[in-house]
């Protein structure tokens, strides 16, 4: 997915999406892609890790086209532990 896409529908603000992308890159859990068609847009794919800690588990989170009702797909408990760190 692009960059920019995700930033969309996370309901981010598409300067704020780098930002996430290094933290989940950091952790291994997406790599980025050079977009063949056009090298300027970078996209996000998951990650063998990403899909082996979801598993059979996996609802999309994104799909709300930025509505913020993503974030109420996350299991209970406290949002501040959902951060990236």
């Amino acid at each position: 997915m692009p960059q920019r896409e995700a930033a969309v529908q996370l309901g981010y603000d598409p300067s704020n999406i780098t930002a996430l992308a290094d933290v989940l890159e950091a952790k291994g859990l997406v790599e980025r892609r050079l977009e063949p068609s056009d090298r300027r847009v970078k996209t996000l794919a998951r990650t063998s890790r990403l899909a082996s800690m979801v598993g059979s588990h996996s609802k999309p989170v994104i799909g709300t086209q930025g509505t913020g009702r993503s974030r109420k797909r996350l299991p209970p408990g406290p949002r501040s532990a959902w951060k990236c760190r």
